[in-house]
C-alpha cells in the first residue's frame, strides 16, 4: 500500500490541458462536466463561464486525482484515490467560496466530510444513477418515428418559455424560491444554451411539450441534462421523446455516446431512459448548498454567505 504522504498536490496552469484530459478520459463517463469545461476554457481562471481553478494529486509522476472549483463555486472531483486530500487542496487553491460538490457519489461524500460541510443546509443532496448509451443502440419512441412529435434546436424566440420552464424545474426539483435571482440565472442559462445550439424542444405542431439540454459536450459524447416536462403534460412519454430527439441530432453531428444521471429514487425517469437504450454504468452525486461557504485550507467551514442564484442546470 502506498503511504498517504507519497502523493503531492499540483495546481494546474494553462498548457497542461492534455495531461489533465488524459487522466479524465480514463474515467470518461463520470467526468463529462470536467472534460467539457476543460475543452471550452482550458485551465484558465478569470472568473468567466466554464473557468475554474484546477488541482491534481500525483503519486510520483502519475496523476491519481483531478478536480476543479468552477466559476459558479461548484467543486467537481474525479478522485478514485485520495478524494479528501483533493478536496482540501481545491479549497486551499480556489479564490471563491463553495456552493456545492459534484462527482462520483462516494467521492462527493468524502470531499464534503473533509471540508467540514456535512451539516450545512442543502437545497439539493442527491445520490444519482449514472447511465450510458452508445448512440448506435438508441431506440426511437414510436411518436418520434411516426412524426407525431418532433424535436428541434431551441431558438432565441423560445427564451421566455425556456426561462419559465427553468424556474419551474428549480422550484420543483430543488425547492428554490422563485425570486429575481433565480429568474435571472435561468435566463442567462437559457441564453447560453441557445447560443451554443445545446437546448432542444419537443413539439406537436407548434405546441411545446418538453425540453432538455446537452449540459456537457465533447466531440464524441454529450451529456443530457435539464429534462423537463410541464406537470400537465407528464406520463405521455414526452421526456423520452425529447431526449431521444436530442440524441438523434447529436448522432447526426458525429457523436457516438451519451451520458445522463438521475436520482436513484426516480424510477419513472429511469424507466424512460432505459426504454430508449440507456444502461446504468455507475453512480454520481449532487450536493448543492443553500448558501455560499468559505472553507479554510484546513478543511473547516469558516462562514456562510447569503445564497445567490443556483447555477442550476450546468
Amino acid at each position: 500500500m502506498i503511504p498517504m504522504a507519497a502523493h503531492r498536490s499540483l495546481v494546474f496552469q494553462p498548457g497542461e490541458e492534455a495531461r489533465v484530459d488524459a487522466f479524465l478520459a480514463r474515467h470518461a463517463d463520470s467526468s463529462m462536466f470536467l472534460r467539457s469545461n476543460l475543452r471550452r476554457a482550458g485551465l484558465r481562471d478569470r472568473g468567466e463561464r466554464f473557468d475554474g481553478t484546477w488541482v491534481g494529486l500525483a503519486v510520483q509522476d502519475e496523476l491519481v486525482a483531478v478536480g476543479a472549483v468552477f466559476w459558479n463555486g461548484i467543486m467537481q472531483v474525479q478522485a478514485p484515490r485520495f478524494p479528501a486530500a483533493l478536496a482540501r487542496g481545491l479549497a486551499a487553491a480556489s479564490p471563491r467560496p463553495l456552493r456545492g460538490v459534484i462527482g462520483p457519489w462516494l467521492q462527493v461524500v468524502a470531499a464534503r466530510q473533509a471540508l467540514g460541510l456535512e451539516a450545512v443546509p442543502c437545497h439539493t443532496e442527491s445520490r444519482e444513477d449514472l447511465f450510458g448509451l452508445r448512440l448506435a443502440d438508441l431506440v426511437l419512441p414510436d411518436a418520434l418515428k411516426n412524426d407525431r412529435v418532433s424535436v428541434r434546436t431551441a431558438a432565441p424566440g423560445d427564451l421566455e418559455l425556456l426561462t419559465r420552464w427553468g424556474v419551474d424545474y428549480d422550484v420543483e426539483l430543488k425547492g428554490l424560491p422563485a425570486d429575481e435571482a433565480l429568474w435571472r440565472d435561468n435566463r442567462a442559462s437559457a441564453e447560453a444554451f441557445v447560443a451554443a445550439g445545446e437546448q432542444f424542444l419537443l413539439e406537436a405542431g407548434d405546441l411545446p411539450l418538453a425540453t432538455c439540454t446537452w449540459n456537457a459536450r465533447l466531440p464524441q459524447s454529450v451529456q443530457i441534462g435539464g429534462v423537463y416536462t410541464p406537470p400537465s403534460l407528464r406520463s405521455r412519454g414526452y421526456a423520452r421523446c425529447v431526449v431521444a430527439g436530442a440524441l438523434r441530432l447529436a448522432q447526426q453531428a458525429g457523436v457516438d455516446r451519451s451520458i445522463l444521471f438521475t436520482a436513484v429514487q426516480n424510477r419513472p425517469a429511469q424507466r424512460a431512459y432505459q426504454a430508449i437504450g440507456f444502461r446504468r454504468v455507475g453512480d454520481f452525486g449532487l450536493v448543492l448548498f443553500a448558501g455560499d461557504h468559505a472553507v479554510s485550507a484546513g478543511g473547516s467551514s469558516v462562514g456562510s454567505m447569503d445564497p445567490e442564484s443556483s447555477g442550476s442546470r450546468g
